[in-house]
């Protein structure tokens, strides 16, 4: 059993007590930026059981991603927050939260961010000290009033690729001021498209496994692919850039 790894149901793992986080094991915001700069996307773990979702984590980690987003139509996904948070090489949010009661929850048990799928106030609110990230979709309108300023965007990506990127493109320069992290349907092979296009960051989930390997228990075929996407996103990140 893997050190730094608390109880989630059904995993096997050796139980630990219920979170009020320490506050030097939350992830800060600048930590999260941080990790973006070096590999500028977030690995989601999306499962119908809390142990399938671990061990999507367990593998996306040994393919070298430190960024996770919990899914909050996981069952007891603020458990599998509180799981993950303790290990230092990684930075955990939730994504797409159902309720408010949600995020205070993942959130006490330490999300460093929130991926939100609309710009909500009242789920705004429960962050707290996380970083809240509103969402948007390419089906909506770019411009004031409809986008409220923000330092972060979470835009869903819901039509062709091509349309997508434009709208990106549009949407980042109306906002200049504000990281967008785009999701919805990104291949492995496609990463650079985004980030050139003026995606801050990247959400992957097809990318890193389907169903199928996830029903099968495929973890070193989902590591292989973490790893593929991981190398592909450090190709493209802003330190890289830099070189």
């Amino acid at each position: 059993v893997a050190r730094g790894w608390s109880t989630v149901a059904g995993t096997g793992f050796p139980p630990s007590p219920p979170c009020t986080l320490r506050p030097d094991v939350r992830a800060t915001t600048a930590q999260l930026e941080r990790a973006l700069d070096h590999t500028p996307a977030v690995a989601f773990l999306v499962a119908e059981r809390p142990d399938q979702a671990m061990h999507i984590g367990a593998a996306c980690i040994a393919g070298g991603f430190r960024v996770l987003g919990v899914h909050g139509s996981i069952p007891d996904a603020d458990d599998l927050v509180a799981a993950l948070t303790p290990r230092p090489d990684t930075i955990v949010g939730v994504v797409y939260p159902d309720s408010p009661d949600q995020i205070a929850a993942s959130v006490a048990a330490g999300a460093t961010f929130v991926l939100g799928s609309s710009q909500d106030p009242e789920m705004e609110r429960a962050c707290e000290t996380a970083l809240w990230i509103p969402g948007v979709s390419t089906n909506d309108p770019i411009e004031p009033p409809y986008v409220v300023p923000s330092t972060w965007l979470h835009l869903r990506c819901l039509g062709s690729i091509k349309d997508d990127l434009e709208h990106l493109t549009a949407l980042t320069n109306l906002h200049p001021d504000t990281h967008v992290l785009a999701s919805g349907g990104i291949s492995g092979d496609r990463i650079g498209s985004w980030i050139d296009a003026g995606a801050r960051a990247v959400g992957l989930r097809e990318a890193l496994y389907s169903p199928t390997l996830v029903t099968e228990g495929a973890s070193v075929t989902i590591r292989n692919h973490a790893a593929a996407a991981h190398r592909e996103a450090t190709r493209h990140s802003r330190i890289a850039k830099r070189l």
